[in-house]
């Protein structure tokens, strides 16, 4: 009984050009040997017509990793490199369809920037917890006005009232209704 031939490939996105000996990789997985061609995808390597064409997939990636490893050699966090590369993506209409997926973005940036991503969330939860926190306490001229607005939003005083009975802005009225999920 004749086999179809399995053709192993493995897209390689390094930042060296590969020398002719690079690109055909031999593994010895003991029972068998496993022969796989490199295939260059940086995209500077790719054809033209390739690199060209935003609706081409691996276009797109190599574009992305592109962006991505410049960002990181300027000194960005994978964050920071990450976000970058997606918007200037979306930009030249690199992988949109891709882009704008939930699970797509999700596994990219646990794929990229899982760390940074957790710090950065971590720092935004706590601006958050604080900026609450500093409008349950109140902030107009040190006193503690918390407890009336509450008790003010409560009674659905109009925001502009409490805001001039209270000196503040409606805006903070409208951040402290926000943080008293009244």
């Amino acid at each position: 009984m004749d086999f179809p031939k399995i053709e192993f490939y493995v897209a390689y996105n390094g930042t060296r050009t590969l020398k002719d000996d690079e690109k055909n990789l031999v593994v010895d997985l003991g029972d068998i040997v496993v022969t796989a061609t490199v295939v260059d995808i940086r995209f500077d390597s790719l054809p033209k017509e390739k690199s060209e064409d935003t609706q081409d997939a691996l276009a797109g990636y190599a574009y992305f990793a592109k962006v991505f490893a410049e960002m990181k050699a300027r000194g960005k966090t994978p964050y920071q490199a990450y976000r970058i590369a997606v918007e200037k993506s979306l930009e030249e209409g690199y992988l949109a369809d891709i882009w704008r997926r939930k699970e797509c973005v999700d596994m990219f940036e646990s794929t990229y920037c899982y760390d940074d991503h957790l710090r950065e969330g971590s720092r935004a939860e706590g601006r958050e917890e604080g900026r609450k926190e500093g409008l349950v306490e109140g902030r107009s001229e040190g006193l503690q006005l918390g407890p009336q607005i509450y008790n003010a939003l409560r009674k659905s005083i109009p925001l502009s009232t409490i805001a001039k009975n209270y000196g503040i802005t409606i805006r903070e009225v409208e951040e402290m209704k926000e943080a008293f999920s009244v």
